[in-house]
């Protein structure tokens, strides 16, 4: 499916939702993966790989560019929903305390217990991107609120999970000329068809 095409992925609890997308648009598969390592082999023929966690990780005071560049594309409102990544010392950390203290000793910060949550897959992840040239060429980070704002033409006036924001994003998703996907409300049932695990439900899907 996804020879030629591109994958947007995502963590879930269940592992790695992976949804990808035809080159023409036409059509797509999602299917959920354990590690990264298998959600690569399934999909090394695609064009591009879009995933929404932190990659290309800072290793000092110096903060990423492209959180900067990010918060400045979602200004106003939405500027907030780009949090910090971890710097690389800290995915060897073996709890928050000791994160957060390496991620203030490193970068003069201190290190959320958002971006905590996350490191055991940004660690998966940096793994295989740096053991891998070809996936590290093919691999983007991405983050839902750059592309609601490119779709849109702006920052959302509200946030993706909120009663107000969600139904912004279904018809962004659903209804946009500039989609590629026809309905995300089709693709959402599809993968509730299939019965992927239903921990996935989670993940940041655009539609109910």
């Amino acid at each position: 499916m996804s020879r030629g095409g591109y994958v947007g992925i995502d963590g879930c609890p269940a592992g790695w939702l992976a949804v990808a997308l035809s080159e023409d648009g036409r059509s797509w598969a999602a299917d959920v993966y354990e590690d990264p390592d298998r959600l690569w082999e399934a999909h090394r023929e695609a064009r591009l790989l879009l995933i929404d966690m932190p990659i290309g990780l800072a290793d000092g005071r110096e903060p990423r560019a492209c959180d900067a560049l990010a918060r400045e594309l979602l200004k106003p409102g939405r500027a907030s929903s780009i949090f910090a990544a971890p710097v690389r010392e800290v995915l060897g950390a073996a709890g928050y305390a000791e994160a957060n203290a390496l991620q203030r000793q490193v970068s003069g910060r201190g290190l959320s217990r958002q971006s905590w949550g996350l490191v055991p897959k940004i660690r998966r992840l940096d793994e295989l991107l740096q053991r891998d040239a070809e996936a590290r060429g093919r691999f983007r980070e991405s983050h839902p609120e750059l592309c609601f704002a490119q779709l849109f033409g702006g920052p959302m006036c509200h946030g993706k999970k909120t009663p107000e924001g969600l139904p912004s994003g279904s018809r962004i998703c659903g209804g946009s000329a500039r989609t590629p996907i026809s309905s995300s409300t089709s693709c959402s049932r599809g993968i509730r068809a299939r019965r992927l695990p239903a921990t996935i439900c989670s993940t940041r899907l655009c539609s109910r």
